[in-house]
Formats: C-alpha cells, structure tokens, sequence
C-alpha cells in the first residue's frame, strides 16, 4: 500500500506540472477559464493513457521494459539531435536503469515489474513529450505527436485491445487472451523473436518521429507510414492463416 501510495503521489504531482506546460500557443494570451479546462483534461487523457498503455503490455517477460528502453533511447537521440541536455538526461537515467532490470527481467525472468513498476514507468515516459523541443518551441502539439509515434506499440496496443474487447462484448478494462503476444506465441513465436520483432517496430517508429521532428516529411505522409507499417503488424499478428 505504501508503494501504490508513493506512485499516486508522484503521479499527481506530474500531472500538476505538466497541466501547468502544456498550453494552447495561439490561445493563452486570452486563454480564458474553458481552455484552462480543456488544457488539464487533455493532459490527464494523455497521462492516463500512457500509463495504462504500458501496464497493458506487460503480460511477458522483458517486454513492458524492453518498449520503455527503446522509447526513452529513441526520446533521449531526438534531445541529443535538438540539443535538450534536460531531455536527454532524463532519457539516459531511466534507460540506464532499464537496462540493468532488464538483465534480471529477459525472458524465464527473476525479477518483475508489477503494476506498481509499470504504472511509475507510464507516469515517467508520459512526461518526456513535454520535455521535447523542436526548433526551440517548448509545448507544441508536433512535439506529442512526434511522442506518441515513438510510444506507438503501447497505444496501438491499446487502441486494438479496446476494439478486439468491444467487438466480443467483453468490457474493455477485464483481462483476455487478445494482445498481439498471445497471437505470436499461437503462431509458435518465441519470447526472443517476438521481442526482437518489437526492436524492429520500434526502430521503424524512432525513424518517422525523426523524420516528423526534422520536417522531411509531411504530416499526411507521416500517417501514410504509420499506415503502412500498422497494415504490416496486424497482418503478421492477427492473421488467421498463419496460425498453426
């Protein structure tokens, strides 16, 4: 209790700052009482979904940590490329830390996350976007864009949970067999190649952020790529024909 105690505290205290950040540009000169409002509703929307998307995907070993580790090296090379010294120490520690977890947390693990660990780990990758800074703008809506592309295995993860869930009239927030995990290892997927099969969506999606960020590509063809590449995963995760 005592550690569920520390990690809501912390995680208010995340909120409240991050409330106070995340703005509207063309509006806060005149923001009035209403945008005030929409400001903090976002934020706890975006909070709350991160932190329940990385819970989500810790169902096997070394996963939930190994997304984290990808997502914090890929935040900490977007901040070493914009020069963010704040941004990439954070990045660093936490995947500093990961790394040494996830010595004891690969699969047949000793050690484990739990939900205490996987929600304090959500609260902490949901603050980074608000570290970002392209082109010395703090706080713009491209900046969790860029974000949520590189956390995009837990939110597509999500996304698709909730839609697999409500499709077989199960009550989105109650436990099933349905995360792309369980389909790979029906498939006769090993721990091992199903995580370095997240390496590579995730290096996929550390290269479109950065891309995003560096403006060589539109916003239309950003969404082509995560298309493309949502197209892919779905065809080698759900895919009925392929299942042994």
């Amino acid at each position: 209790m005592q550690v569920i105690y520390f990690v809501c505290l912390c995680q208010l205290d995340l909120f409240l700052f991050a409330g106070n950040c995340l703005k509207i540009p063309h509006l806060y000169p005149c923001a009035t009482v209403l945008d005030y409002f929409f400001t903090y509703f976002l934020t706890f929307f975006w909070f709350l979904t991160i932190i329940n998307a990385i819970n989500l995907v810790d169902i096997m070993d070394g996963l939930a940590a190994s997304i984290s580790l990808c997502a914090c090296i890929s935040f900490a090379c977007i901040g070493y490329f914009f020069k963010n010294i704040t941004m990439v120490s954070w990045a660093l520690i936490i995947s500093g830390a990961l790394i040494s977890f996830l010595f004891y947390n690969k699969p047949h693990a000793k050690i484990y996350l739990g939900d205490a660990g996987s929600l304090m780990l959500g609260g902490v990758l949901s603050l980074i976007p608000f570290l970002i800074t392209t082109g010395g703008s703090l706080y713009n809506y491209n900046n969790f864009l860029g974000g949520a592309i590189i956390l995009g295995i837990p939110l597509m993860e999500t996304l698709l949970l909730i839609v697999i869930r409500t499709y077989k009239k199960i009550p989105f927030y109650l436990g099933s067999q349905d995360h792309f995990v369980c389909f790979l290892r029906k498939k006769k997927w090993g721990d091992w190649k199903i995580l370095f099969f997240v390496y590579v969506i995730a290096l996929y999606l550390y290269f479109v952020a950065q891309m995003f960020f560096l403006k060589k590509i539109s916003l239309i063809a950003t969404f082509l790529q995560l298309s493309i590449l949502l197209f892919f995963s779905f065809f080698t995760i759900y895919y009925k024909k392929c299942i042994d």
